[in-house]
């Protein structure tokens, strides 16, 4: 009897595997060359060849996302300081600047280093 494959569980294995058999320049260089070669060759396939390319792109991401150990909660705080920025896009469902000041992560370290929250 054939065991039922997890795919999510599967999949986060190989983009780890993957991401550890490759350094970031290999990864990048790749990335590059598939954003516009790849896409060229698809984007006369319409929906699908899209769809077909923009995978391979998310599949990119994670595969950076395993390998840097970047956290949702570091992404969803890139997307809220976007919107405070740009005043673009949807509000969320969620109080913005609750969330910015009570988040602990490299990327609020990075944009309101400690002692500008301090003023």
């Amino acid at each position: 009897m054939k065991r039922k494959i997890d795919v999510d569980k599967e999949y986060v294995k190989w983009c780890r595997e993957i991401a550890k058999a490759n350094s970031d320049a290999e990864l990048i260089s790749h990335f590059r060359s598939h954003v516009s070669k790849h896409f060229n060759r698809h984007k006369g396939e319409g929906k699908e060849g899209f769809l077909i390319w923009l995978t391979s792109v998310f599949n990119f991401a994670n595969i950076f996302k395993e390998k840097h150990h970047i956290n949702t909660e570091d992404m969803l705080l890139k997307l809220c300081i976007y919107l405070k920025k740009r005043k673009k896009g949807p509000v969320p469902s969620f109080n913005v600047n609750k969330f910015i000041k009570m988040s602990k992560s490299f990327t609020k370290d990075y944009y309101y280093p400690k002692k500008r929250l301090k003023k």
